[in-house]
């Protein structure tokens, strides 16, 4: 085989040769494969070998022949080496197609096109194999003009076709997230290619992540129509709202994978057959409830997770392994579903959201280590369809629920041998009361196992008297205090351990997860990694830790971290506790405050700010995946550290944490972080403003609007610094206006205009002058509003803040529309449309298209509201804001219904009431439901009918119409 799809090498058995030659015998080899069996003049290769800067040679078939005998040299070196010959004024190479890797990748992919309606399998197959030749880029050894052409072209038509037919076959199969991970990479390398955006639209449209869709299309239209490319523009415009155009209005969100989340099956499960069938009696209904409650190490999870596998296949719709510790189980299940929740989502929404994606839907569902009892219940609501294996050591009351309850024993004597001879197979010497020191506990027997396979085998006979010894001292301890058989085993485990494994055992009791970092571990150590690295392999040698999927860290049982705890507390120096312990904040300090800085500003932070292990984030995915894995226990940490008086460590900590926090839309947890922030702050004396106001904000966020005020006034009322003057001032003005006290929203907002004028802080002072303006328009003072308003947008479009120049805009146009000046409402409204769809802000730009609605009702021109509703459904279409959606399919019916269309506006109205259902809105859903008996029994003559249908043309209407300006229906 020769390559050229890459440097130029000979593909032998032992892999690719790409050092046999001279750079200019490369060329010229590489040359002629790409004109195989044809003949090459010298003054053609001359031009595909010699750079335009550097002057060929007054002989060039003389040096040509020195380098043709040397590649025949080489050639000579294959199995059966193709003919080099001189033929005419030039050169022809004699091989066959397939020996090239060009031309056989060529010859691959023509078989694929002859197979893509019949067999799509086949020509994903065909291509990945085609593709596999690519070693990478073609003619590496070539730098010539012709070359350079040659090159480019074979990878736009040849090498990217060969990918989008790979992607269409993906489509034909079904393996739509394969396929729009493979074009969202096609797209890095060339996003203006006209073929792979419409691909990824089709993609997204297909896998029904709508919201998506609507958003990446708006990103490229604009695009495309600031390169000034308008066909382009225009056809992907058509290509979207005919994809649009094939979906059902309303399009709700879906599942858009089946998951399949259970952790590996557990090796050598043993016994509990009397649970296995009470299991299996409980999964005969269609739904229900199962926990299983015992002490900790007894193999609740274990059996959990066996059993779901045997039984995974009944439960087509998914299943999933959730652990409950940290409170995300509802957005842990809806990303494996494949709807991760919004940002900007409430807690409240991402339920509904999560009664919907799961209504009538079969799924099995393991919470594991369940704590809160109220946390289940919420979770059964939500999922009623779905069965819910449950597994904790306290009893959960579950009062009207309908639960299963298993007991789940320790193991009997038999099954703990068994079990014992299972994983420390041919060590197990003598088995008489070995599960009786342990406990009858699987977790303990492991530990137990461990012992037993690292001790040598001339030692096992005292190994297990010493065992025996043990167990007789299980109760009554060596010194005369009383001992569970579990602790005993535990305590003989680690003294069995070298001082270095004990100390590190005993200093991990800090980290309050039970999945952790081997940079975290290295932390609290000390010592080098080597070293440290060293014991953790003891350590899982010694079934003490557990590796997991993951190279870089480590598991650990919840129970072996607790007996860890008080061996701390015991045998480790209170200096030196202290000690890691702070090494191990500062870890976590580092990492944390710069995910926060990538993640939430996209900022690289300077290197004294980071923290030396912070250098490990090379971008923000990176830094997204560690927060991911370590999200349940940061929260934990920042607990102890305050509980350890830790304040200074508490402060940095939570500050960063809460921004990642509310940043993946959990404002509601953020709250208990910043309230532990602002303990710390007033621990250690310093200013509480600050800390106040971030707490403030997670209340807000939170919808916790007493408890924010009660924090920002608390801060308004202390020294600060302009900045946070502006930005308390602000929130507090936010707050007046959603009670309805404007007064107090203008004298609030004014008061941080001042000072954010002072500061020449532009972007601040357009969203006060907006607030402003919005204030004033509620008091009715409208040309006093037009004034701050137009102010707002002049700073906006200076300091590029487009989010406030769409709100002054939609402020505007509501201000004129007030005034009847509707030509200028409706110029306003175009405006805020084209940047909200620029930005793009979906949400704001569906208020915008219902505006426009009512203002086309108002002017009369009845076929333009339709269509401007028909634009915010399209928008909204998939999105996870059911009220939002609902919203603008119901202005879509009131446009309906007065351009004449009375059922079809009932149906658009019923369709509304569903969402508003969804969303749990059951006033709305009512108040829809009386619009669709007057609709129905036609007691009102739509508006565009009256004139005709009226005596005398005179209108007759519906009461007014709820307004929906803002986004939501005044109830």
């Amino acid at each position: 085989m020769l390559g050229i799809l890459g440097t130029t090498a000979l593909l032998l058995d032992g892999g690719p040769d790409d050092s046999w030659g001279r750079p200019r015998e490369r060329a010229v080899l590489a040359t002629l494969l790409v004109h195989a069996n044809e003949v090459v003049p010298v003054e053609e290769l001359a031009r595909w070998v010699w750079p335009a800067d550097k002057p060929v040679s007054l002989q060039p078939r003389q040096i040509f022949e020195t380098y043709v005998a040397r590649v025949r040299r080489t050639l000579a070196r294959l199995p059966a080496p193709p003919a080099l010959r001189a033929e005419g004024d030039g050169y022809r190479l004699v091989v066959e197609p397939a020996r090239v890797d060009f031309h056989l990748f060529r010859e691959l992919l023509a078989e694929a096109r002859t197979l893509t309606a019949e067999d799509p399998r086949r020509v994903v197959d065909l291509v990945e194999g085609a593709l596999w030749l690519w070693r990478g880029l073609p003619l590496a050894d070539l730098t010539t003009e012709p070359a350079l052409a040659w090159r480019d072209r074979v990878l736009h038509e040849e090498w990217l076709g060969a990918h989008t037919m790979r992607v269409r076959a993906l489509f034909d199969l079904g393996q739509y997230e394969e396929a729009l991970a493979a074009l969202d990479e096609l797209l890095n390398d060339f996003p203006n290619d006209e073929h792979l955006v419409h691909l990824t639209l089709t993609g997204l449209y297909r896998r029904h992540r709508l919201a998506e869709a609507t958003r990446f299309f708006l990103r490229a239209w604009h695009r495309l129509r600031a390169e000034g490319d308008g066909r382009a523009a225009r056809q992907l415009r058509r290509h979207h709202l005919a994809l649009a155009a094939a979906q059902p209005a309303p399009a709700v969100p879906q599942p858009t994978m089946v998951p399949r989340g259970l952790p590996s099956e557990v090796p050598d499960f043993v016994g509990r057959r009397a649970e296995l069938v009470v299991l299996d009696d409980a999964a005969a209904r269609r739904s229900g409830v199962v926990v299983l409650e015992g002490p900790g190490g007894v193999g609740k999870t274990a059996l959990a997770v066996h059993w779901a596998h045997r039984v995974r296949n009944r439960f087509t719709d998914g299943d999933l392994f959730v652990d409950v510790r940290g409170g995300s189980a509802v957005d842990d299940i809806l990303t494996a579903v494949g709807q991760p929740p919004e940002q900007t989502l409430s807690r409240r929404k991402r339920e509904r959201l999560l009664a919907l994606l799961t209504a009538g839907r079969r799924m099995l569902v393991v919470l594991d280590d369940v704590r809160d009892a109220g946390q289940v219940r919420r979770l059964i609501e939500l999922m009623p369809s779905c069965f819910l294996v449950v597994t904790g050591r306290q009893r959960l009351s579950l009062p009207g629920v309908d639960v299963r309850r298993v007991a789940v024993p320790p193991m009997s004597d038999d099954c703990g041998i068994a079990l014992l001879s299972l994983r420390a197979p041919g060590r197990v010497r003598n088995t008489t009361g070995l599960g009786a020191l342990c406990g009858g506990l699987p977790l303990l027997l492991d530990v137990l196992a461990g012992q037993l396979t690292g001790a040598p085998s001339t030692q096992l006979d005292e190994l297990t008297a010493r065992m025996d010894r043990r167990r007789r001292l299980a109760v009554v301890g060596e010194h005369g205090q009383r001992t569970s058989p579990g602790e005993s085993c535990l305590t003989w485990a680690y003294h069995s351990l070298a001082a270095p494994e004990r100390r590190l055992f005993r200093l991990l009791a800090l980290h309050p997860g039970t999945d952790i970092a081997i940079e975290a571990a290295c932390a609290c150590d000390g010592r080098t990694t080597a070293e440290t690295l060293v014991s953790i392999t003891h350590l899982m040698a010694a079934r003490l830790i557990r590796p997991t999927e993951s190279l870089d860290r480590f598991g650990r049982h919840e129970v072996l971290r607790e007996f860890a705890a008080r061996c701390l507390e015991r045998d480790e120096p209170e200096d030196d506790r202290r000690a890691a312990h702070v090494r191990l904040l500062d870890h976590f300090i580092g990492l944390t405050t710069r995910a926060a800085r990538m993640v939430c500003t996209g900022a690289e932070p300077a290197p004294d700010q980071a923290g030396d292990g912070a250098a490990r984030f090379a971008d923000a995915e990176e830094a997204i995946a560690w927060f991911t894995r370590e999200r349940l226990a940061l929260p934990a940490v920042v607990r102890q550290a305050y509980d350890a008086g830790c304040h200074v460590q508490t402060w940095l900590l939570a500050d960063p944490l809460a921004r990642l926090v509310e940043w993946f839309g959990g404002g509601a947890d953020s709250t208990e972080i910043r309230a532990f922030a602002l303990e710390a702050v007033r621990a250690v004396g310093a200013d509480e403003a600050p800390a106040l106001h971030h707490l403030g904000v997670a209340h807000l966020m939170a919808g916790h609007q007493d408890a924010a005020r009660r924090c920002l006034e608390a801060a308004l009322r202390m020294p600060l610094d302009d900045h946070l003057h502006v930005s308390v001032a602000d929130r507090l003005g936010r707050l007046a206006a959603s009670r309805g006290d404007t007064a107090e929203a203008y004298t609030l907002c004014h008061r941080a205009a001042v000072i954010a004028e002072r500061l020449g802080a532009v972007g601040d002072l357009a969203w006060l002058h907006c607030r402003m303006g919005q204030a004033l328009h509620a008091g009715e003072r409208l040309e006093d509003a037009l004034v701050h308003l137009r102010r707002a947008r002049t700073l906006a479009r200076q300091d590029g803040a487009r989010a406030a120049e769409v709100a002054s805009l939609v402020e505007l146009a509501a201000v004129h529309r007030e005034l009847g000046d509707h030509r200028a409402a409706l110029t306003h409204c175009e405006d805020a449309l084209a940047v909200a769809e620029e930005i793009p802000d979906l949400q704001a730009a569906a208020r915008i298209c219902v505006a426009m609605a009512e203002l086309g009702r108002e002017c009369r021109l009845f076929d333009d509201a339709v269509s401007y509703a028909r634009r915010g459904v399209a928008t909204l279409q998939g999105t996870q804001d059911l009220a939002a959606q609902a919203g603008v399919v119901e202005a879509l019916g009131d446009a309906l219904h007065h351009s004449g269309e009375p059922h079809e506006a009932v149906v658009t109205w019923r369709e509304a009431a569903d969402l508003y259902g969804f969303a749990g809105l059951s006033a709305m859903t009512a108040r829809l439901r009386g619009k669709m008996d007057l609709g129905r029994v036609g007691g009102t003559v739509p508006p565009a009918r009256a004139g005709s249908l009226a005596p005398g043309g005179i209108e007759r209407s519906l009461p007014p119409v709820p307004h929906t300006f803002n986004g939501h229906a005044d109830g």
